[in-house]
């Protein structure tokens, strides 16, 4: 699945944290529960930092004051998002134009992404893509540098895996000593970690 890509199902709820009496104390529980990646960009916390993360009110707080500490109504997001989302609620209970979560809604029926850009599906989608400036010119460029960056590193790692097999095979025939085979296959597994290190850090295992 790519970096920036949507979930096709329903995330349910796994952690179950004490009942803070502060919202924000619920940060590490969402950060695990919503696989420290924000709810509604997809940017997971790897690449910032989670210090660019915080927690964000589906139901925002002004509006929804009994809910402000409800851990079911706060999700894992970036500050952008969270700045841009705001205190942004549909009134009408039968309106499309909310913003989806992936708790309540199938993401990938609102929002697709693709070639750096977020494809909305739904009107919902169009409001999310829209209220949170998904496609923004320079965020769609840091995407793509992101995929760019991601497929070095794929390929990369394919060429090492390709490497130590060769050297497996080399040493099994006799070609090289097992002295050779081992200190070769160092080096090769040393790159390997080095590039999966690298992937760990765009949210890529």
């Amino acid at each position: 699945m790519a970096v920036f890509a949507y979930p096709k199902s329903r995330h349910a709820r796994t952690q179950t944290p004490y009942h803070y009496s502060h919202y924000s104390r619920f940060k590490p529980a969402l950060q695990v529960e919503f696989s420290a990646r924000c709810v509604y960009c997809r940017e997971p916390d790897s690449i910032r930092g989670p210090n660019t993360f915080g927690v964000d009110h589906y139901r925002p707080q002004v509006h929804f004051e009994d809910l402000k500490n409800e851990y079911l109504n706060l999700y894992y997001c970036c500050n952008t998002c969270n700045t841009w989302k705001s205190d942004y609620w549909p009134w009408n209970r039968e309106s499309t134009h909310f913003i989806p979560n992936p708790c309540d809604h199938e993401m990938f029926q609102h929002t697709r992404y693709r070639e750096g850009i977020v494809e909305a599906r739904t009107q919902a989608g169009t409001v999310a893509v829209e209220t949170l400036h998904l496609n923004d010119v320079r965020t769609v460029r840091w995407r793509i540098a992101i995929d760019t960056a991601i497929a070095a590193l794929r390929a990369q790692e394919a060429r090492s895996l390709r490497i130590i097999g060769a050297i497996a095979r080399r040493a099994k025939a006799g070609a090289i000593t097992a002295q050779k085979a081992a200190s070769d296959e160092a080096i090769a597994s040393a790159e390997l970690q080095r590039t999966r290190d690298a992937l760990a850090m765009y949210g890529e295992q």
